[in-house]
């Protein structure tokens, strides 16, 4: 394992949804930072896109 070091800032993808986003960074494996906005709920926010009625990521 090698020490490796990135900022969310130069981010190679950006998803946007609804009250929040997601900052995607490569290292040796794709690492991403979820930012909410107040108010942001999965059911209203997600679940359309996912069409999932939960989170299926753990």
């Amino acid at each position: 394992m090698r020490m490796q070091r990135k900022r969310f800032h130069d981010a190679v993808d950006v998803r946007r949804f609804p009250h929040g986003r997601v900052d995607v960074v490569e290292l040796d494996d794709v690492v991403g930072r979820m930012t909410y906005e107040p108010g942001w709920r999965w059911s209203t926010d997600i679940k359309p896109i996912a069409g999932t009625e939960w989170c299926t990521y753990h």
